[in-house]
């Protein structure tokens, strides 16, 4: 099953409550662990001939649980969803010049649910130019749209056609 970060502590805080760890602690900003909360937060993390803690600050329960919980990211487009494990992954939006042309190299979309002909068409339309798509080098690395020309409204222009959040689009080369 899959949580998000709120719930993943609230199941954390549950289980405190459900056996209890607060009532014997020295003071009402820490708990007492027992074998199962101690082995759920520390396991593999203390070193040998060290003791495991036997009291927890409530503060250091959230990091200490979320530390140990796996990362993964839900991607959404229509019906369509897709679990990644890992950060959310990013898409590139570059600005290069290619033996003396200029062009805008866009890769990393496949994994927002973007289809790679639907995007070099629509950039086509859109920005009035040449695209073509190229597979990437290296194993199941993925596929590129390049767009000829430096295209400064390809970023904004992923985010608003096919939704894709800003943060998630990394621009460069446009400076100047």
């Amino acid at each position: 099953a899959l949580f998000t970060e709120k719930e993943a502590v609230e199941v954390a805080f549950a289980y405190i409550k459900h056996a209890n760890l607060e009532a014997n602690a020295p003071d009402n900003q820490s708990i007492v662990l027992d074998a199962t909360l101690c082995d759920a937060l520390f396991k593999g993390l203390v070193k040998k001939g060290e003791i495991y803690p036997s009291v927890l600050p409530k503060a250091s329960v959230r990091e200490a649980f979320l530390r140990r919980c796996q990362t993964n990211c839900r991607i959404t487009r229509g019906a369509d969803v897709v679990v990644k494990k890992g950060q959310t992954p990013s898409v590139a939006v570059s600005a290069v010049c290619i033996r003396g042309h200029k062009v805008t190299r866009i890769t990393g979309f496949e994994a927002f649910l973007v289809d790679t002909e639907q995007l070099a068409g629509e950039c086509r339309k859109t920005f009035a130019c040449s695209t073509t798509t190229n597979e990437l080098p290296g194993k199941h690395q993925g596929m590129e749209v390049v767009i000829q020309g430096h295209i400064r409204g390809a970023a904004k222009f992923l985010s608003t056609a096919y939704g894709i959040p800003p943060r998630y689009i990394i621009a460069k080369g446009f400076e100047k």
